[in-house]
């Protein structure tokens, strides 16, 4: 499935309101996009969710879902969306029992094409083939429902828009776990 068919679905299922992950949190937001920018666009300012993405370390920066618990905690009334691919999520897994615990609804996209793509991407660019890269994951909704979340997965485009539906009018924490070709990502 196509990477960018659910950022064209938000709108679709009641999203007006929500807050973009902060700009140290990871690519949703490009680096050099002026922090006025990124407020006139209703994102947090990385004074109010910098605790949360502090834990940000990694070249492909996977720590989406403690940002997205801080930018929660920062605004709680609004609706938080978490977008993270499966290696960044696989390295945070455990913040999805932290959501669960505390009853933060935060919603998670999960993008899964069983592969750190951006390390990938990198090694292809530097000359080299891409070497130990392929992760084996678990069925990622069914772990949320292990979780205590409510977990939903879509295999195919024509899922998607339901899936979505169903992610957002979710009560409390909810994944979606999109599976996705690796090539097309």
């Amino acid at each position: 499935m196509p990477g960018r068919a659910g950022c064209e679905l938000t709108d679709s299922v009641g999203l007006a309101d929500a807050i973009p992950p902060p700009r140290n949190a990871g690519p949703a937001r490009p680096a050099d996009t002026p922090p006025a920018a990124a407020r006139a666009a209703g994102a947090l300012d990385d004074a109010v969710a910098g605790a949360a993405a502090a834990t940000v370390q990694t070249a492909d920066r996977p720590a989406r879902r403690p940002a997205a618990l801080g930018a929660w905690a920062a605004a709680p009334g609004r609706p938080v969306v978490a977008v993270t691919g499966d290696g960044g999520f696989g390295q945070y897994a455990a913040e999805l029992t932290t959501a669960v615990k505390y009853g933060i609804p935060v919603k998670h996209v999960l993008l899964d094409n069983h592969s750190l793509g951006k390390i990938g991407k990198e090694q292809l660019a530097a000359g080299f083939p891409v070497w130990h890269t392929s992760l084996h994951n678990p069925d990622w909704a069914a772990y949320a429902r292990l979780c205590g979340a409510t977990g939903i997965k879509a295999s195919r485009l024509d899922q998607l828009e339901e899936a979505m539906t169903w992610l957002f009018a979710a009560d409390g924490p909810a994944m979606l776990h999109i599976e996705q070709d690796p090539e097309l990502v």
